[in-house]
């Protein structure tokens, strides 16, 4: 039996962070979603570009909660991409060459949406 230790040398730390990113994920999402449609600011109001804006200039909480859940969001799911590769059995070298590859992306995409949010608080 090869373990994915063999396979990749990275070791049981991205199954450990799946985990507890798929956990935060949860109360991440649930406090979101119960934020953008059930808030009382919100359901008296449009959702729109101000709106969020004025929200996030009120604290800087909802700003750091909401890069807090996109840089989960990422992990989570390029650490799923990942284990969907190592399941097909790729070489090695190919599964390190890929998720580094795919943690650049991250690091991309996630400095992107970071530049995304702070353009709410700027505004």
């Amino acid at each position: 039996m090869i373990t994915r230790e063999g396979r990749t040398g990275i070791g049981m730390w991205p199954w450990l962070i799946q985990r507890i990113t798929g956990a935060f994920l949860l109360l991440f999402l649930g406090v979101h979603f119960f934020i953008t449609h059930f808030s009382a600011k919100v359901v008296n109001s449009k959702i729109d570009f101000q709106t969020v804006a004025d929200r996030f200039r009120e604290t800087t909480f909802w700003h750091n909660w909401d890069w807090l859940l996109l840089a989960f969001a990422l992990f989570h799911g390029v650490n799923g991409i990942r284990a969907i590769i190592l399941d097909f059995g790729v070489k090695p070298l190919t599964a390190r060459v890929l998720f580094w590859l795919m943690m650049v992306i991250c690091v991309v995409v996630f400095v992107y949406g970071f530049t995304a949010l702070t353009a709410f608080r700027v505004a």
